[in-house]
């Protein structure tokens, strides 16, 4: 397997002003300093110093990641140098780098111009082999914590300074199956969403959210309803795994009293896709772009790849997806499960 810190510590990163009466999901004036559409969007990761099978990486900081290709099996796949990072040729750069001046944007923090560094490609076989592509990002702030393992970077020619990120929340989760611990509150919006258990099922979930203005706004849901079976045969289990995405609708006048909660749907367009292609398993809910105007876009994680939805007005689009690493079956098949894992 090669697979350096710099990947598994990439990896560890991608895996987490509203317009008052104004329709969040339909206004979309212009404004100066304002969030840029969903195609400029792009997510950052900080790769701190770590050691792997006593190998320690010196590289650390904010990085881009760009993107990834199959590619055949090296000749000789135990090689170390085979893993050995070396920096992209012009032809790679000009096909990889994005265009546009790179900002910074964190929750509570003002928005901060990058620079590039030395650019990287990597042969990556956690999964299928492939070639993963980065750049290093300068200039900007390390987290102060050092849990701050990913961030939002946009494209665009003027501070975006009106343009806020609102990270997701967990809202709700019930996750144990067993019945030893209570299960968390389901807020009373939500829990027709959520549904119930059928005879002899547990039902499990996990609610994430954002919030513009206090408010939630937009939510993943996920549902697992458990046929409990034998003790101790968990694997043979039957369970029923639902991931749904919601938005808040309004009139046009913004009445509260009219607004409801609706399923998410997009059109796909793969000629709208930087990249091409669309996320087809388990979306986390990252975080959403908000300015004066409202909601503007919604970025949605998995392992190794995001995309971002332009929310902006009907029908909604994929503005940008990246599949920046390529893992194996067994890391996407647990991802997102809820109930018993017993292998893809």
């Amino acid at each position: 397997m090669i697979v350096n810190a710099t990947i598994c510590g990439l990896m560890v990163g991608l895996v987490a002003c509203g317009g008052g009466q104004r329709d969040p999901a339909i206004v979309n004036s212009k404004a100066h300093g304002a969030c840029p559409a969903a195609k400029d969007v792009w997510l950052a990761s900080f790769a701190g110093h770590q050691t792997i099978d006593g190998v320690t990486d010196p590289g650390h900081g904010w990085f881009l990641p760009l993107g990834s290709k199959y590619i055949d099996e090296p000749a000789n796949p135990m090689d170390p140098a085979a893993a050995a990072e070396a920096p992209m040729t012009a032809e790679e750069a000009a096909a990889w780098m994005p265009s546009g001046r790179p900002w910074m944007l964190r929750p509570n923090h003002p928005p901060c111009a990058l620079t590039y560094g030395a650019t990287y490609v990597q042969i990556v076989a956690d999964g299928p082999w492939n070639r993963s592509f980065r750049v290093e990002l300068k200039d900007c702030p390390l987290p102060e914590d050092g849990k701050a393992s990913a961030a939002i970077v946009v494209m665009a020619p003027s501070e975006p300074d009106e343009c806020h990120v609102a990270l997701a929340h967990r809202l709700s989760t019930h996750t144990d199956w067993t019945g030893a611990r209570h299960a968390e509150r389901v807020p009373t919006e939500l829990a027709p969403l959520v549904g119930t258990p059928g005879p002899g099922q547990v039902l499990l979930w996990r609610i994430d959210a954002v919030e513009v203005h206090g408010e939630p706004v937009f939510w993943s849901i996920d549902t697992s309803n458990v046929t409990v079976g034998a003790p101790n045969d968990e694997c043979n289990w039957l369970a029923s795994n639902l991931g749904m995405l919601y938005i808040r609708a309004r009139d046009r006048t913004g009445s509260d009293a009219r607004s409801a909660i609706v399923p998410f749907t997009y059109a796909h367009d793969p000629e709208e896709l930087r990249r091409g292609g669309a996320m087809e398993v388990h979306q986390a809910l990252f975080a959403a772009l908000v300015d004066t105007r409202g909601m503007r876009s919604v970025m949605m994680t998995n392992l190794g790849e995001y995309q971002v939805y332009d929310v902006t007005e009907k029908p909604f689009r994929i503005g940008h997806h990246l599949r920046w690493y390529i893992p194996n079956e067994e890391d996407y098949a647990s991802d997102g499960v809820l109930g018993p894992y017993c292998g893809p």
